[in-house]
């Protein structure tokens, strides 16, 4: 021996243990990854929905609020009077 308390295949052997006990703890642990994905898939349909049917329900009331033949009001102030 070199000095060293651990001949090469002690450390192989550990090495591989320790590459196991990852793997398993992952493979363990997917369901929970798998369920928090499909949650903020989930998440960012709705929000998705809400944006559309909010878009939907403005274009809707600025529709129906400003008839088509009447006049538009002016906007940004030009209304205002001068002195």
């Amino acid at each position: 021996m070199n000095g060293s308390p651990m001949d090469q295949a002690t450390l192989v052997g550990y090495a591989f243990g320790y590459v196991v006990t990852v793997v398993a703890v992952f493979v363990l642990c997917l369901p929970l990854i798998f369920g928090l994905v499909l949650l903020m898939l989930l998440a960012g349909a709705v929000r998705l929905i809400l944006l559309l049917a909010t878009a939907l329900t403005v274009g809707l009331i600025r529709y129906f609020r400003s008839p088509a033949g009447s006049p538009r009001r002016p906007r940004h102030g030009s209304h205002l009077i001068t002195h």
